[in-house]
């Protein structure tokens, strides 16, 4: 082999190193960004979940006849306020947009408790928001506390955690009283 016959070897054998490492990069990438969308998920969901939370609890503070009912969404819209603010922080931290207002399938749940009045608005407050949707978001809350790519997403969904199950526990507690 001669001279030129070694360095254009050693020119294809260098092309070849770079092609594959900006190959293997783009994988990278690529799961990367499929691990950011998973994330995306989580936090997208949960900011649904606490708006439909915040938005149904509105409605009941005036509409529900049960005081305790009113006391547990007033409870519920702190609690979310706060949890959603220090949501909306984190995402805009990590580049995550999260929706200005309810998905329509959420807005129908918060339009058909406002049609409601009395006692049956408050046991379906607690049946779906109070019970129903608070075993969603500890679902979810749970998942993305374990499944989370990025450390503050998990650890902002793992410090979440513990209050979203408390709150499940006090609407468990309320639905014997809106029977």
């Amino acid at each position: 082999m001669n001279r030129s016959t070694q360095r254009l070897s050693a020119r294809r054998v260098a092309a070849l190193l770079v092609a594959g490492a900006l190959g293997f990069g783009g994988a990278l990438s690529v799961a990367r960004a499929a691990a950011d969308k998973s994330d995306t998920t989580f936090v997208t969901k949960a900011a649904a979940s606490g708006m439909l939370e915040v938005q149904a609890s509105q409605v009941a503070i005036t509409r529900a006849s049960n005081p305790d009912v009113r006391a547990f969404a007033q409870r519920m819209v702190k609690d979310h306020t706060t949890v959603g603010d220090e949501l909306k922080t984190l995402a805009g931290k990590k580049g995550i947009t999260v929706p200005d207002s309810l998905p329509a399938d959420e807005r129908a749940k918060v339009d058909k408790l406002s049609a409601l009045e009395g006692a049956r608005f408050d046991k379906a407050y607690a049946d779906e928001v109070g019970v129903k949707a608070h075993k969603e978001a500890v679902s979810l809350f749970d998942k993305a506390s374990k499944d989370a790519k990025d450390p503050d997403i998990k650890a902002f969904f793992a410090h979440n955690l513990p209050a979203l199950r408390e709150h499940l526990q006090m609407a468990e507690q309320l639905k014997p009283a809106v029977k």
